[in-house]
């Protein structure tokens, strides 16, 4: 993790490859058990990404803080999370996140025990995954 820590404020504030590893950062320290300090991390970028002019990025971590709060049994702030990353979908370009986006939203509907909404988002995520990038 201090490998992650310390790529991670080597890259510029705001950067794109910034945002990406904050994802990665942001789950190391949640499964490392620094829940506050994960959950400031994103927080932090995800306001930053709303101001950059690709919204994936904003997407993608909001995802991040979407599963971590449905595991931390944070319900309401879940689905607050997930409606901002999904507000975007229809301007992201990038197939992956956009897949991710569907991805995140049938991991917490199977957590939901909505296994047939699950499926088709879960299908919708490989479609986008199966699309050759832009």
């Amino acid at each position: 993790m201090q490998e992650l820590q310390k790529s991670y404020y080597n890259l510029p504030l705001g950067s794109k490859e910034r945002f990406l590893l904050t994802g990665k950062y942001a789950q190391a320290l949640y499964f490392a058990n620094e829940k506050a300090l994960a959950s400031q991390l994103l927080n932090d970028n995800i306001q930053l990404a709303k101001n950059y002019p690709d919204k994936q990025y904003y997407a993608y971590l909001n995802c991040i803080a979407a599963m971590n709060s449905y595991n931390d049994r944070l319900f309401e702030k879940s689905r607050f999370y997930l409606e901002h990353a999904k507000s975007v979908l229809p301007i992201i370009n990038d197939n992956g996140i956009k897949g991710y986006i569907h991805y995140c939203d049938g991991w917490i509907m199977t957590r939901q025990n909505k296994e047939d909404q699950a499926v088709s988002q879960f299908h919708k995520a490989i479609s986008f995954w199966k699309r050759p990038p832009d």
